[in-house]
């Protein structure tokens, strides 16, 4: 059973079909979804919900609705220090173009003299991390590991079909909402692709290697980052961990690894080939 069937044969409770939102035309013809008219003054803000590199997520209540958001808010000097904010204006655009169950939604922005700020859905549930660092020895079942990636693989289909490669996947960028499922945070790194890019960005073990040695890139290195993901939730640790060369031999190693760590079969499975097959797929 590949991950997309094994996906099919579990519980629904959110739609698989992108949601449909209001949506307009961008300069390049694309489209992209109307922002929501939330005035931030109607927000009341409760509780931190995380901590970041610039700032802290809060959770916030509509006061109006009663409706609850998660309100990203970021130092507006550490950005501009750390010249990341071409990085934050492509995130936004980026959110902006996308609408799915398994993608956080970005409803509005504002901007005071500290900081920037994004309205974005809460999602309750935690990091996929910190799921992984619950689970006895770090590592989480055959089923409960496919379904994960099924998700993912259902996220990234959907963002490849807008030509949008992702370029940033690891379980701390995975959110778990109220029904179970997984939802892809942080879209700094993504960005739409005609062709190949260039950029050296990512996280080093989720890094292929046509990034690291700059031969330029397209959608398939979000399935090298899902693989190393896949074998992250069976085994509890990267393949390439304490690997400080980036694109060195542990990448040669690493079906050796898994046909050693007793999960060949269950790989196999995720990507429909024979156990016992080609270990190259």
């Amino acid at each position: 059973m590949n991950i997309c069937c094994f996906l099919s044969t579990q519980p629904l409770s959110v739609q698989l079909q992108p949601r449909l939102s209001p949506s307009a035309k961008d300069e390049e013809g694309g489209t992209v979804r109307i922002m929501s008219s939330i005035d931030q003054k109607d927000l009341v803000i409760h509780c931190t919900l995380g901590m970041g590199r610039f700032g802290r997520v809060r959770l916030v209540q509509h006061n109006q609705t009663g409706k609850t958001y998660a309100l990203k808010m970021m130092e507006r000097q550490l950005v501009v220090e750390a010249g990341q904010e071409a990085h934050l204006r492509n995130e936004v655009t980026v959110m902006k173009r996308i609408s799915h169950p398994f993608c956080t939604n970005i409803y509005a922005t504002y901007v005071d003299s500290r900081y920037f700020y994004m309205l974005l859905e809460v999602t309750s549930g935690g990091e996929l991390f910190r799921v992984l660092e619950r689970a006895p020895g770090g590592r989480l079942t055959n089923a409960a590991s496919c379904f994960y990636a099924a998700n993912v693989v259902c996220a990234f289909e959907y963002l490849h079909k807008q030509k949008i490669t992702y370029r940033d996947l690891k379980p701390e960028n995975l959110l778990v909402d109220t029904h179970g499922y997984l939802k892809l945070v942080d879209f700094g790194f993504a960005k739409r692709v005609y062709g190949r890019t260039y950029t050296l960005c990512g996280t080093v073990d989720y890094l292929a290697p046509e990034i690291v040695s700059h031969q330029g890139h397209g959608f398939e290195v979000d399935l090298w980052a899902l693989g190393v993901l896949a074998y992250e939730m069976l085994v509890g640790f990267s393949p390439f961990e304490g690997n400080t060369k980036v694109g060195g031999t542990g990448r040669l190693t690493w079906f050796a690894i898994y046909q050693s760590r007793g999960v060949e079969r269950t790989l196999a499975l995720y990507v429909g080939a024979p156990p016992g097959g080609d270990p190259r797929w």
